[in-house]
């Protein structure tokens, strides 16, 4: 008896264990297409329209419980805009990145370590970052007329999947 009391707790404790290892290897990236924008002025830096601004506001509400840590945003108006609501709620701040950096991805993912990240960008830059993070080419780029998508990409060592929820 006592023999199988002993395997038993070794049994547990390595899964106790292994659970443990593979809940700290795990990452989630949220990632989304700016909201709706104002008519373009001819700046090329509109800020959101009355949609973008209750779109921004739902996405605030939807990842407030998702333990976002780090918000990066591209540096224009309908992209602040859209992560602002959330920054607000959580109290962080939003850091800049530049999509045209091909090595952005791999310095956020070494410099965060476990935490959640949501990373704000654009119709051409957001479906290839997560293609990027899952190492599959999965999904196009979004429609200019496509606002409502959130990717929720989560890696677990080599292995990665990729979510997409309409918000």
């Amino acid at each position: 008896m006592r023999k199988s009391h002993y395997l038993l707790s070794v049994i547990i404790l390595l899964c106790t264990l292994c659970n443990t290892i593979a809940q700290a290897q795990t990452k989630t990236i949220f990632l989304t297409r700016h909201a709706e924008k104002a008519e373009d002025t001819g700046d090329r830096n509109p800020e959101l329209n009355e949609a973008g601004l209750r779109r921004a506001q739902n996405l605030a509400n939807i990842l407030s419980e998702a333990d976002i840590e780090l918000i990066y945003s591209t540096d224009f108006k309908r992209t602040l805009g859209t992560g602002l609501p959330l920054a607000e709620k959580l109290g962080i701040e939003i850091s800049l990145y530049d999509s045209r950096d091909e090595n952005f991805l791999n310095k956020i993912l070494l410099e965060s370590g476990d935490k959640r990240i949501l990373i704000i960008g654009h119709a051409n830059t957001i479906p290839r970052m997560a293609n990027q993070l899952i190492k599959k080419n999965t999904h196009p780029f979004l429609d200019e007329t496509e606002y409502d998508k959130l990717f929720m990409v989560t890696m677990m060592g080599d292995l990665s999947d990729c979510v997409v929820i309409k918000y």
